[in-house]
């Protein structure tokens, strides 16, 4: 059995965790920005309350802000 967000922000299926908001980093960092936290709470308690999900990958992509080099 799934359990699902109670919050809203995070879907969750048999094949996938869908999260319906952006993780925000702060700008040149690879830190989490603070108004990310409560998402991450969120995914975090979905991934515990369902412990028969054995596998989770995780994707990422950079903005166009700031120099090219940077978001590589």
């Amino acid at each position: 059995m799934l359990l699902r967000s109670t919050v809203g922000l995070v879907a969750i299926t048999e094949k996938r965790i869908n999260i319906k908001k952006k993780i925000q980093f702060v700008t040149n960092s690879g830190e989490i920005s603070p108004e990310s936290f409560g998402l991450l709470d969120e995914v975090a308690g979905i991934i515990r309350s369902n412990p028969q999900i054995a596998r989770i990958e995780i994707q990422g992509h950079t903005d166009d802000k700031g120099a090219r080099r940077l978001n590589v």
